[in-house]
């Protein structure tokens, strides 16, 4: 449950790329870009970690599952 962190995002942080000028200007965008990196980099380990290409294949769906 991120709802909370996306409902503290300030108008501000979206106009004209703010978030990729100053970090300090664009604080919850910089919660959100890592959270996608944490989730990112657990659907990496979690595919890889599976020995056979049909164990990765059933992480690759739950995943997806997961996602929708």
């Amino acid at each position: 449950q991120v709802h909370h962190i996306y409902k503290n995002i300030r108008n501000t942080e979206l106009i004209n790329q703010t978030w990729s000028k100053k970090k300090d200007q664009a604080p919850v965008i910089g919660q959100i870009t890592a959270l996608f990196n944490q989730w990112s980099a657990w659907a990496i380990r979690l595919i890889l970690s599976g020995g056979s290409p049909e164990i990765r294949g059933r992480a690759i769906e739950k995943i997806v599952e997961v996602g929708d």
